[in-house]
């Protein structure tokens, strides 16, 4: 079974690793990006030739039974127009971008337009932590193959939605939550510590949250957003369109994008 990997950035690449590692019998793991050289050097840092690396989208997802596609949610809708030129009848798209729900809806009717299936699917936890087990919000027309094929593949899958978009607006709404929650960690720590009562804080803080030991929570989340400061920032400006698109002011989703523009 050939596995397409359109986008191999972190995700992309994290879950071909961790599908690599496995040993799993059968399997094909092509990967494409548009800088080449870049791609080639990831394939060969997984190591012993499992995963190889295409020149061109179409060779990429030629033949492919599941094509993950992970690309940035500015790019998306340009990359699955392109791959609708090559989509086969009946190949699975999984679509791993933080897009807005309205861009998720309009790449399923391009793939589905050209006999695809498409899965709208939401990452919702760290995929360096968990590999190809990371947990999966998916929605969209037809799924439960998809999810059927994912789930043998290690990936832990929740359907939640019949429609494209759905997962996504889950994803997109719990961000608004998270992304700040991360910048609040994030200058509440700076604050604390230029005054030297960071502990002190952070166990007061645990303390009024009912004594969940929640600092190296907190901290996780802060050195998170920092190494990944331009893509959560990219993700929380979906989350203030779809709010503004909904007649919320987003005035929380601003602060936060402030505060991720400092760090960029």
């Amino acid at each position: 079974m050939k596995i397409g990997f359109v986008g191999f950035g972190e995700v992309g690449s994290t879950f071909a690793a961790d599908l690599a590692s496995r040993q799993i019998t059968g399997i094909d793991l092509v990967a494409y990006s548009p800088d080449y050289e870049s791609t080639v050097g990831a394939c060969k840092r997984i190591g012993g030739g499992k995963v190889s690396a295409a020149k061109s989208l179409s060779s990429a997802i030629s033949s492919a039974v599941v094509v993950f596609v992970a690309v940035p949610c500015n790019a998306s809708k340009a990359v699955f127009s392109d791959l609708s030129t090559f989509c086969g009848h009946g190949q699975m798209f999984v679509d791993c971008s933080s897009s807005l729900p309205e861009v998720k809806a309009s790449n399923a009717s391009v793939i589905e337009s050209h006999g695809g299936v498409y899965m709208d699917a939401a990452i919702m936890e760290t995929v360096s932590r968990h590999g190809i087990e990371t947990p999966v919000l998916a929605s969209g027309r037809g799924v439960s193959g998809v999810a059927k094929v994912l789930s043998e593949l290690g990936m832990q899958v929740r359907i939640v939605g019949g429609e494209p978009g759905e997962a996504a607006a889950i994803k997109l709404c719990r961000s608004v939550f998270m992304k700040g929650l991360a910048a609040l960690a994030i200058e509440a720590r700076e604050t604390s510590e230029k005054y030297g009562v960071q502990e002190a804080v952070f166990r007061s803080i645990e303390q009024s949250l009912g004594g969940a030991d929640i600092q190296e929570y907190l901290e996780q989340l802060a050195v998170a957003a920092v190494r990944h400061a331009r893509r959560q920032l990219a993700e929380v400006g979906e989350c203030l369109e779809m709010e503004r698109s909904v007649g919320v002011a987003g005035h929380m989703a601003q602060a936060t994008m402030k505060l991720y523009s400092d760090l960029v």
